[in-house]
């Protein structure tokens, strides 16, 4: 499977956004950007797209197809935590 990574440069850091054709596989707060390639596909604009949206408050729910990486423990720890509702000041 090609993995691609691009960056989002968020009022809190640089995230690196990874995704494969199944989707987005991860998202780490970095302190520089390391990776390069050219291509950047349609889930990793859209991932782009909604992180502005939320850090703006206009987004409060993510619509992103996920497909994280790591050992069924944690696959099942990482579904949980998509129940958690968006929190209240």
């Amino acid at each position: 499977m090609s993995t691609q990574t691009t960056y989002y440069q968020s009022p809190i850091g640089i995230i690196e956004i990874t995704a494969d054709e199944d989707g987005i596989t991860s998202l780490y707060f970095v302190d520089e950007k390391t990776k390069t390639n050219n291509k950047t596909n349609s889930l990793l604009k859209e991932c782009v797209t909604q992180l502005e949206e939320y850090f703006n408050g206009i987004r409060k729910d993510f619509g992103l197809k996920l497909s994280p990486q790591g050992t069924d423990f944690q696959k099942r720890v990482w579904k949980q935590l998509e129940t958690i509702p968006f929190g209240k000041p």
